[in-house]
């Protein structure tokens, strides 16, 4: 079972299996996603694909898990959320 829980600089997605932080700040113009899971070039282009009125993925680093975002205007972490929900985790 996934859990969220919202803190103030970053949200964090948990299951049984996985740890996900995502922060709720910009940082040198990307918010930037860590996650335990392992991370493949498909799940980077769902992410785009499914959310590009929203969001673009900037870049990857599959060793330590991080992908960088950047939110298009009028979007908000809150979007990022659910594409790692989405894409990650299969829950929308």
């Amino acid at each position: 079972m996934l859990t969220q829980i919202n803190k103030e600089t970053h949200v964090f997605l948990k299951d049984e299996n996985s740890f996900t932080s995502i922060s709720k700040r910009k940082m040198k113009g990307v918010y930037q996603v860590y996650t335990s899971l392992n991370i493949t070039s498909q799940m980077a282009d769902q992410i785009d694909q499914l959310f590009k009125a929203n969001l673009q993925v900037q870049r990857i680093n599959f060793d330590q898990g991080f992908i960088l975002v950047r939110l298009l205007d009028g979007s908000s972490y809150h979007d990022i959320v659910r594409a790692i929900k989405t894409v990650l985790y299969g829950q929308s």
